[in-house]
């Protein structure tokens, strides 16, 4: 379900000061659709150590499901245009490790068979070689 960039909508700051009063508009874009809320706060939390200011949207709407649209998914948007292309780049490299699982494996302390997304035995507690 996941979605790539396009142009969003214009948002608009009101910056109050002791003697002016300023209005400065920039555009809000869609950065990605993701499968899920989780998926969508990794995103934004990884932005946001790299000072990128993002918000989600939508990620309650799967609740309506059947009363709405079916595009209801947790949508990441970015905030101030300076950051679209760092934002950018930081997808695709979120997206290609998403796209890079690990593969299972045999934990050697008791001969579970784990996917490769746990790095501990959920049986022996034992960590992944």
């Amino acid at each position: 379900m996941a979605q790539l960039p396009n142009a969003g909508v214009l948002g608009a700051q009101l910056t109050f000061g002791p003697d002016r009063l300023e209005l400065t508009a920039s555009t809000v874009q869609r950065l990605y659709q993701a499968r899920d809320r989780i998926e969508a706060q990794l995103l934004v939390d990884r932005l946001d150590r790299h000072r990128i200011r993002s918000a989600v949207l939508g990620d309650y709407l799967a609740g309506a499901a059947g009363e709405l649209p079916v595009d209801l998914w947790p949508t990441v948007w970015v905030l101030e245009d300076r950051d679209w292309s760092l934002a950018y780049e930081i997808l695709s490299q979120f997206l290609s490790e998403l796209a890079a699982e690990r593969p299972s494996w045999i934990c050697r302390g008791c001969g579970e068979l784990l996917p490769g997304g746990f790095d501990l035995c959920w049986r022996c507690g034992r960590q992944r070689d």
